[in-house]
């Protein structure tokens, strides 16, 4: 049976897709080869060969002891690791039904199993890839959907062919005689079951033919067409709502606001992405060329504490946020630098119960309010931080996207310089407050003072000024011949009983970009110049097919800044405005450069494009918010769609306790939202049946008894296939373009040409006549039309059997 044989080859093909899905979430690729294993071997030994199959019994006992072991490992894992645990039960529960005969309720179990899979996959991994699998297994999924319809109806077909031939022959005692001893008499009862299974799986096998599957995969295109285009207009929420929550741990990463010496090595060494910057001229909203590789700040760290081997450097003693406030719009900025406009999409890491509060947020300073800045993008003035202000109990998304101006660029260069501006009494407090943290230099560094002095003499420095004292300790620490740039820390000499710092400067002098900023730092404060450690992305590999930046863990950095006050800001040779201008801080980088840059192939073209292809999967599919949502309208030359409705559509969500602001998944798991849901659900099904009930004939036509129906359309196709047969067997078969009156015409002309009686010439006719008022008509066949019918076959039969030739 070829509708059969498709399904469980389909069956197999969406269990190897959902286990494909979920292996991509859970990074373990074992779970899908099992599968895919087990697949192929169920299809060919168990529904094809029919070597094994597992008794009911057997099935059941596995199951238990499957879900036994998942129970174990869900009650004694986190919360990430149960969600593993659950999808693990599913992928080994798939198996072992697929190792079953299958039955349609066996099909069933594989579909409702497949779905929950792909919703546990959806949980752990919404990348581009995982998208595009997507697509394929709904077309499978699709297919599978429809083959079992087919299945079903050829199921219940035979089913109810089987009772109607138990009721066939409780009548047979009721026919006469005559009737039962006539040739004819197999078309007034119900034929044997296997001739009738035969046929309806051949309809079956012809329903599934090239036609099927180019309605099916014209069905789906429409969909998907329909959904896209529906995705795309709904009305937004501020946030996304489509992202998953925080689920997927494993991938996320981002920036801390502290740093121990030694562990920035680990980030290094890791290469997976942290953030994408794109730059884009916000007065001609063009494309923004960056010349050389960019510096992204995040947290700023002023205070330095010793421990024993090692030490730390903090944030200033007030906590984020204490004198939060929104960012400032650069329309109130007289400065005379390029207006540059940083798009990022940025994977956020946020523990709330850390101390340090809110997620950082980089970017290039000085940043400023661009006219898409989300409102939960915040500034703290003091620290000099970008944070993300996440509201108590909210759900925060592991990517964030924002936007914000800088004007740090000028004729296409990031500039060294960021200006400082006091327009108020409040501001120039921040200010003294931030150059007295930069200046303090701990007890266990003092050493550094005079280890500096002599070093600046020896090197004939004139200290008269800290730009040049800057300078040359920056190309003191960058020289490869005296300094070593090395991520591991295993093989170096350390000296644990002095402080860390002190023992990379005086004696191994090896380390990573942590070591070398630290050194300069404190070097600085030591003769008297404020200075403070900054932690960001820099250099970042740019992608030509998106214009944008990609940085990756391994791309963080720690750099130098230092304050020069008023006086000495004119001998920098930049623009600024001098309205209120207090002085700046300088950036300075005295990490050896790594000469590791290798030759761009085809290979990274390629990867490029899926990388490209991620960021707008990011950004127009996953985390779309309203402006994302406008830009793409736009571009199509359509306008405010959905805008007047967001309202009062968000308004009347959150009333009855639906906020897809804290991610749709989450806010449909409340029980609210399920039981609102089901009664949608319930609500679309009503209206449906009370459509076909209009379509099919009204109410009335639900009190007819359905075993009439069914024996009335089995006995309108008995006798009248019976007759086709009959002359099919002749030379004369019904053609697939022939209507039965088509071909009833055709008999009685042939008849009339074998020279046969008129009683028998309209023997054709007087079938079709019956069988169009069963079938068409919606009549009942009595037993007094069944005895005509009979009389006119048995008629014809006893003459073809007298006068042979005459019908050969």
């Amino acid at each position: 049976m070829k509708v059969e044989r498709y399904l469980q080859i389909c069956t197999a093909a969406v269990a190897v897709s959902g286990s494909i899905l979920l292996g991509i979430g859970e990074r373990a690729p074992e779970l899908p080869l099992m599968m895919l294993m087990a697949a192929l071997t169920s299809v060919i030994f168990t529904d094809i060969l029919g070597w094994l199959r597992l008794p009911k019994i057997i099935a059941n006992i596995c199951m238990i002891f499957i879900a036994g072991i998942a129970l174990g490992d869900f009650f004694n894992s986190t919360s990430q690791l149960q969600l593993y645990a659950v999808a693990n039960l599913l992928v080994y529960v798939q198996i072992v039904i697929l190792f079953q005969q299958k039955t349609a309720r066996l099909y069933g179990h594989l579909a409702v199993f497949s779905l929950l899979q792909v919703v546990v996959a959806s949980l752990l991994n919404v990348g581009v890839i995982f998208g595009a699998l997507l697509l394929v297994y709904l077309v499978l999924a699709f297919l599978a959907l429809s083959l079992f319809n087919v299945y079903r109806q050829i199921t219940v077909m035979e089913k109810a062919n089987h009772q109607s031939a138990l009721l066939s022959t409780q009548s047979a005692d009721n026919t006469p005689a005559d009737i039962q001893t006539s040739e004819w008499a197999f078309l007034m009862r119900e034929r044997a079951r296997g001739r009738t299974g035969i046929a309806l799986r051949s309809v079956g096998d012809q329903t599934i033919a090239t036609g099927f599957f180019r309605y099916i995969i014209g069905i789906g295109l429409i969909v998907m067409v329909f959904t896209m285009v529906f995705f795309y207009c709904i009305p937004r929420t501020g946030n996304s709502a489509w992202h998953h929550p925080g689920l997927s741990g494993a991938g996320r990463t981002g920036m801390t606001r502290e740093i121990t010496l030694g562990q920035v090595g680990r980030i290094l060494a890791d290469n997976r992405i942290a953030l994408r910057v794109s730059f884009t001229d916000e007065r001609i909203n063009e494309l923004y060329e960056v010349a050389g590789d960019p510096y992204l700040s995040g947290a700023v760290l002023t205070r330095y504490v010793p421990k024993r081997g090692t030490a730390n450097w903090l944030p200033t003693g007030l906590a984020v946020g204490s004198t939060v406030s929104e960012l400032e719009s650069v329309q109130n900025i007289p400065l005379g630098h390029d207006l540059v406009r940083q798009d990022i999409t940025v994977e956020v890491v946020h523990n709330p119960k850390s101390v340090f509060g809110d997620p950082l947020l980089p970017a290039i300073y000085p940043v400023y309010a661009a006219r898409n800045t989300p409102d939960q993008v915040r500034y703290d003035p003091f620290s000099r931080q970008l944070f993300l202000n996440v509201a108590a109990g909210k759900t925060l998304v592991d990517q964030y996207r924002y936007s914000v101006v800088t004007t740090a660029f000028s004729q296409n260069n990031q500039q060294t310089v960021t200006p400082v501006y006091t327009l108020n009494r409040r501001s120039q407090d921040t200010l003294r407050r931030k150059i007295r943290t930069a200046s303090e230099l701990p007890a266990e560094v003092e050493i550094l003072t005079e280890f500096t002095r002599d070093l600046l003499k020896q090197r004939r420095v004139d200290t008269s000024s800290s730009i040049l004292i800057a300078r040359d300790l920056e190309n003191f620490l960058t020289s490869q011949e005296l300094f070593t740039y090395s991520l591991s820390q295993f093989g170096v000499d350390r000296d644990l009983t002095i402080d860390p710092v002190l023992d990379f400067v005086m004696n191994h002098r090896t380390g990573h970009c942590e070591h070398f900023a630290s050194a300069l730092a404190l070097m600085l404060r030591s003769q008297g110049i404020p200075a403070r450690i900054v932690v960001g992305y820099h250099g970042g590999e740019y992608n030509k097919i998106g214009e944008h930046y990609k940085f990756r863990n391994s791309d963080a950095h720690a750099w130098v800044e230092m304050f020069i006050p008023l006086e000495t800001v004119p001998d920098l040779d930049v623009t600024l405005e001098s309205t209120g201008l207090a002085g700046a801080w300088v950036l300075l980088d005295p990490t050896p450069s790594r000469d590791d840059q290798l030759e761009r192939t085809l290979y990274d073209e390629v990867v490029d494009s899926f990388e490209y292809a991620q960021l707008l999967w990011d950004n127009y599919v996953l985390t779309m918010d309203p402006q994302q949502q406008e830009e793409a309208l736009r571009k199509l030359g359509i306008n405010n769609v959905g805008a007047k409705d967001l309202g009062v559509s968000t308004r009347l969500l959150r009333s009855i306790g639906i906020d897809f602001d804290q991610g749709m998944l989450r806010s449909l798991a409340k029980p609210q939202s399920l039981l609102i849901l089901l009664i949608v659900i319930s609500l679309l099904l009503g209206a449906g049946r009370l459509a076909k009930i209009i379509r099919w004939g009204g109410l009335l036509r639900l009190t007819r008894p359905r075993n009439t129906r069914l024996r009335t359309q089995q006995a309108s196709v008995m006798f009248y296939r019976r007759m086709e047969k009959f002359f099919t067997r002749r030379g004369h078969p019904r053609y697939a373009a022939q209507t039965q009156r088509e071909y009833a015409v055709e008999l009685t002309q042939w008849l009339c040409e074998s020279e046969q009686e008129s009683d028998i010439i309209k023997i054709p006719n007087q079938v079709v006549d019956l069988f169009y008022a069963v079938r068409f008509g919606d009549s009942d066949v009595t037993h007094e039309q069944l005895r005509i019918v009979e009389n006119c076959l048995s008629s014809l039969s006893h003459r073809i059997h007298k006068n042979p030739k005459h019908m050969t």
